[in-house]
């Protein structure tokens, strides 16, 4: 996170991310076969959104939804350039989760 922090995603070669992790290249292509596999993990540690986190049914709505926005708004504000991520077209592995959630939960 430290280099798509400071230089951009760009500056996210498989090589330089390993370096930054003191392993070897091949190594880290055994846990992360690519580019966007690594973006998709990074993503998903700075969104992991509490999925089990359920607001008080008789609080007044508007608080919860507030207090839901800014959670989720806050990565964004420290880690701006992964904004750009948001917007993929694949689902990350959190935001699956938690559509696995709410779908238990509506069942």
């Amino acid at each position: 996170m430290a280099v798509a922090d400071a230089e951009g995603l760009a500056a996210l070669p498989m090589r330089r991310v390993a370096t930054e992790l003191d392993v070897g290249t091949m190594s880290l292509h055994r846990y992360v076969p690519g580019k966007a596999e690594l973006l998709d993990l990074m993503l998903d540690k700075v969104v992991t959104l509490d999925a089990d986190a359920r607001p008080d049914p008789d609080a007044d709505w508007r608080p919860a939804l507030e207090a839901a926005a800014r959670e989720s708004w806050q990565p964004h504000q420290e880690h701006p350039r992964l904004r750009r991520l948001r917007h993929r077209h694949r689902p990350h592995p959190a935001q699956l989760r938690t559509r696995r959630k709410a779908h238990r939960h509506q069942q």
